[in-house]
């Protein structure tokens, strides 16, 4: 009988969505920004600005960013959808009807309303988490996942070691990831992924999905069908109190954020002693006994630049400099580059990039022209790499964390994976590959 009342239930949600913006006539396929409020920053494949508007076509590669008290909505064939928090950034890639949203930053809710066909897909993702949606409804962020109805599959990926896991997720469940008491160790082989499964109670559904169940009975009934540890009038009731609780932990982490970079400034500025390195100073002198490696940078607001050098040079100091560096030359070559941890370096569309001999990426190398690892060279992968153009590998090319193919990679040579690779494009092998982690091959 319950599993009747469900089906009956999942149909009138069908009917029922609170998402109204999503109600109008597409065609298959068709990507649109539903609908925003607030501030909201659209960024196309190239990372060029684009101005939001509601009911705009949105195309595999987009970026979207939302600022305080803002949110936005995001439809496929109106039957599936995501909504973006305040405080979030998502980047979005399609293939036909298959989506997938990678979540960077704040809460996304997501409604999937009609049976997908077999070649139908939406999958969320993020650093940590990646999960296929089919008919169902709740909420995720970076680090976790609230089910308010319907059954995923969510595979837990380490963000150190790329250690993956796979958990089943009803109604009613939420799963976030927790490192174990080894994450302090220096020994990142030791570092364990875990699982915290609980019963989603009140306290635990964010105002985003409040928001969305307050519009619509259907979802109400659905919850109060198959999550008893949920009171549906009381979660409804507690809406504004839900948003005011968030609005001041947010103000509070902002707080704890500003009261630690002051005193470190405050550090900084009184206790400079002989032979210590310091933030903010690109590298120590030789009359305090240091060297010549750039020193750490500073926690600072994000900053970008975009550039057409083909200086190596350069180029590492811009990337030791800003957050986000997009390359646009044509023909470039580059001896020894080092992507810090926290950077992201973006090969844009149609710009190319020759390694001649060493890559370390300990941050994000965004590809969406062409890049080579030439002959003799290495391409040491320790963060992530995204590939959406032509990635040929003519050297040696160690994965040890995260890997996802969108375009093509062609290996010619040596590949040694021990982290994850996820393919979604074309995979060509003309030489060795020796894994000995995780190849998932989305086709």
């Amino acid at each position: 009988m319950k599993r009747m009342i469900s089906a009956i239930l999942a149909l009138m949600l069908i009917a029922c969505l609170p998402l109204g913006v999503l109600a109008e006539e597409v065609k298959a396929s068709t990507l649109r920004l539903a609908s925003y409020q607030g501030t909201v920053a659209l960024n196309n494949a190239s990372g060029k600005s684009v101005t939001p508007r509601k009911d705009l076509r949105l195309y595999s590669g987009y970026g979207v960013e939302t600022a305080k008290e803002s949110n936005a909505y995001i439809s496929l064939d109106g039957t599936k959808a995501v909504k973006l928090d305040a405080s979030g950034k998502v980047s979005i890639r399609q293939s036909g009807k298959q989506l997938e949203v990678f979540l960077d930053a704040g809460k996304l809710f997501f409604s999937v309303t009609a049976p997908l066909e077999q070649d139908e897909s939406l999958n969320i993702r993020s650093g940590t988490m990646v999960t296929g949606i089919r008919g169902s409804f709740g909420w995720m962020t970076p680090t976790e996942m609230g089910l308010m109805h319907g059954h995923v599959t969510l595979t837990c990926i380490h963000p150190e070691t790329g250690e993956t896991r796979a958990t089943e997720v009803y109604s009613g469940e939420l799963v976030y990831f927790e490192e174990d008491a080894l994450a302090a160790s220096a020994d990142l082989s030791l570092l364990e992924i875990d699982f915290v499964k609980k019963l989603i109670t009140n306290d635990a559904v964010p105002a985003i999905v409040v928001e969305e169940m307050r519009e619509s009975s259907a979802m109400q009934e659905l919850v109060a069908a198959d999550v008893p540890t949920v009171d549906v009038p009381k979660l409804i009731g507690s809406l504004e109190e839900k948003r005011a609780e968030e609005a001041a932990a947010v103000e509070a982490a902002k707080e704890v954020i500003t009261e630690g970079l002051a005193a470190q400034d405050k550090a900084i500025a009184g206790s400079h002693t002989p032979g210590t390195d310091y933030y903010f100073r690109e590298s120590a002198s030789e009359d305090d006994g240091g060297s010549d490696t750039p020193a750490p940078k500073a926690p600072a607001a994000p900053t970008s630049i975009t550039t057409d050098t083909m200086d190596t040079a350069t180029l590492q100091n811009l990337l030791n400099s800003y957050n986000q560096v997009t390359l646009t030359s044509k023909g470039g070559i580059f001896e020894s580059i080092t992507i810090p941890a926290g950077t992201t370096l973006t090969v844009a569309e149609g710009a190319t990039y020759d390694n001649t001999r060493t890559m370390q990426n300990q941050g994000t190398l965004e590809n969406r022209g062409s890049f080579t690892n030439m002959e003799g060279a290495a391409f040491n992968n320790n963060g992530a790499l995204n590939t959406y153009g032509d990635f040929t590998n003519i050297g040696s090319f160690n994965n040890n964390k995260t890997v996802n193919n969108y375009g093509t990679y062609g290996n010619r040579s040596i590949f040694n994976n021990s982290g994850t690779v996820d393919n979604y494009g074309t995979y060509l092998n003309d030489g060795t590959f020796n894994n000995s982690g995780v190849l998932n091959n989305h086709n």
